[in-house]
């Protein structure tokens, strides 16, 4: 046990010391969460008593085997979801969408995050929106969300943010089959996270790093900045200055392993639509990139369908997207009803790459 809350009253002679203890779970637990029909009163853990709203998952330290399921259907105006806590490979936590005793893809209509640029958190000193927070939590798994993040005006903003902050090794954090949309971030900040996806390590002590990462079978559309990012680190200093040949020491303690970028869908990003960043032999196929850099035109800033940063290719191909579309992106685009959308300015790419 420990002291969640204490309290000190010191008057001029005597001292009282009161404390509350919680026990720390030591069992998984299914957290079940309905916006309609929910109610933070009750204990949230059968579909008869959902909790309402994601502030309650909020304030929930999560281990290893935990459920957070959202109710198909649901809408959470004005709200966020930041995960704490972590699983474990052979127990990750799993958020994902139930109706009854259905939980995956057959629920029904995704839940929906609706962040509307009202929660943030803080980042190197900055302020960012956001819809959901993953910090310095390993083995979590994200699948069959709906998360937008559309605030009044332009700022930092962000869908989904994964981020390592002086952790060591955060492993095993997989997006699959979420839809991310309609996120105003600011026009041309990228190395902060602001756009759809972003996996970033805001402090790179305790040679921080990412491994066994997966975005795969996810929609991201009218972002800004960047449709999905993966890899962003304060570590950047130390892998400049090289000619290219970076420090075997640098790769070993910073280099992201096992990064794994696919069968994703990029519509309408504000720059760049992919972005792999100082990562050691990254996989990244079968994505689609349809009109990127959306509103970074009047600017000098170059963008790209798919953009590889501080990695170097070993080999590339290409196809076109009407050719790919048929096999890697028919199941999303029915999803969101676009499956007879015309797609005539985009481009495929499987690609391999490496450090030395």
């Amino acid at each position: 046990a420990y002291a969640k809350s204490t309290t000190f009253v010191m008057p001029d002679k005597d001292v009282t010391v009161s404390a509350v203890f919680e026990e720390k779970r030591t069992e998984a637990a299914t957290f079940y969460v309905d916006s309609e029909n929910g109610d933070d009163s009750a204990d949230g853990r059968t579909p008869e008593t959902a909790w309402k709203t994601l502030a309650k998952l909020n304030d929930t330290e999560l281990i290893g085997g935990d459920r957070i399921l959202l109710k198909a259907g649901s809408v959470f105006e004005d709200q966020a979801l930041s995960i704490k806590g972590g699983g474990t490979a052979e127990n990750p936590i799993i958020i994902d969408m139930y109706d009854g005793e259905v939980v995956g893809a057959e629920a029904g209509e995704r839940p929906h995050i609706k962040g509307n640029g009202k929660n943030s958190f803080e980042y190197q000193g900055n302020q960012i929106s956001y819809g959901l927070h993953i910090k310095n939590a390993s083995h979590v798994r994200v699948n069959n969300l709906e998360i937008s993040n559309q605030g009044d005006t332009r700022k930092l903003s962000v869908g989904v943010c994964v981020e390592a902050a002086g952790c060591g090794v955060m492993q095993g954090v997989y997006i699959d089959s979420v839809y991310i949309h309609d996120v105003n971030g600011t026009y041309e900040e990228k190395t902060l996270p602001n756009g759809g996806l972003y996996y970033v390590v805001s402090d790179h002590s305790n040679n921080t790093r990412f491994d066994d990462i997966r975005v795969v079978n996810s929609i991201v559309k009218r972002v800004s900045r960047t449709g999905i990012s993966v890899g962003m680190t304060s570590s950047t200093d130390l892998w400049d200055g090289h000619g290219g040949n970076i420090p075997q020491e640098v790769l070993d303690a910073y280099g992201h392993t096992n990064v794994l970028i696919r069968n994703n869908y990029v519509e309408e990003s504000g720059g760049d639509a992919i972005v792999p960043m100082f990562s050691i032999k990254p996989l990244i196929e079968y994505n689609i990139s349809n009109g990127a850099s959306q509103n970074t035109k009047h600017t000098s800033m170059y963008n790209a369908g798919i953009w590889p940063w501080a990695v170097r290719m070993l080999y590339s191909s290409t196809t076109s997207a009407t050719e790919r579309s048929s096999t890697a992106t028919d199941r999303l685009m029915t999803a969101t009803g676009a499956a007879e959308r015309s797609i005539s300015t985009t481009t495929a790419m499987t690609m391999r790459a490496d450090l030395s």
